[in-house]
């Protein structure tokens, strides 16, 4: 019996270890890999990892419009790019101190109109995705994405009017800079993606008490009065067909 128990701790540690490793494996994929932007994905973690796996992408037939900001690195920012870099074990091409003057910047792309995203997520094409983010609280949607770019990029991305997120026939995204009425197409790959941020889903009921989205929050932002995190815990009544 003694000898049992022994063979069933050391098989539990092994699954254990096994598990802490296949884990990490993903950590260190998901450290290099990035959502694209528009996508969902799920947060998933404890107090030792945090990682996001991408498992869909919002629907939308019209492109959505980006806007292309310049933000310049600080401790922080930095040191999540410097991390990246590391681990995909690319050449830094960026110096930085605190002690500059004049710190060197990256461009944050952001879908900035919430309204938009959330009249989208409770359309008809996405009855889907929204059944499906009821499921879970750690579902997210990524609506920014923070890169550096070549020179020759960061200009057409500043001095574009218009830029705009699109899909192909393939259901592939696109990223268009629109300048002086001539569209360019940007390839993604041509951006080294190195952080992102997402926004959470606030549910609520619209007059016929049905479940829907009524906004989005990011990071610690609480959602508004009469809506929930949860959307299991918005009531579920029975549909008043005669309320107009």
């Amino acid at each position: 019996m003694k000898h049992f128990f022994r063979y069933l701790f050391l098989s539990l540690v092994l699954i254990f270890i096994g598990s802490c490793a296949s884990y990490q494996s993903k950590i260190q994929t998901a450290a290099i890999t990035f959502p694209e932007l528009g996508s969902l994905v799920n947060v998933k973690g404890n107090f030792l990892f945090e990682y996001e796996e991408q498992i869909g992408m919002l629907n939308f037939d019209q492109g959505l419009l980006v806007s292309a900001m310049e933000l310049p690195f600080n401790k922080a920012s930095y040191t999540k790019y410097f991390n990246f870099l590391e681990k995909a074990n690319r050449i830094n091409s960026v110096s930085y101190t605190d002690s500059m003057p004049y710190k060197p910047k990256y461009i944050r792309l952001q879908l900035l109109d919430k309204i938009e995203l959330t009249q989208l997520l409770n359309n008809e094409t996405n009855i889907g995705v929204r059944s499906y983010l009821e499921n879970d609280l750690d579902y997210k949607l990524v609506t920014s994405i923070d890169v550096t770019v070549t020179d020759e990029l960061r200009s057409i991305l500043m001095e574009a009017e218009t830029i705009l997120l699109q899909k192909d026939g393939r259901n592939k995204l696109l990223l268009y800079a629109v300048h002086n009425n001539q569209k360019k197409l940007i390839d993604f790959s041509s951006l080294e993606v190195f952080d992102f941020n997402y926004v959470s889903f606030c549910w609520g009921e619209d007059r016929y008490h049905e479940k829907l989205i009524k906004a989005l929050v990011q990071g610690n932002e609480i959602c508004p009065k009469n809506t929930h995190a949860k959307a299991s815990k918005v009531k579920s009544r029975t549909k008043s067909y005669l309320k107009l």
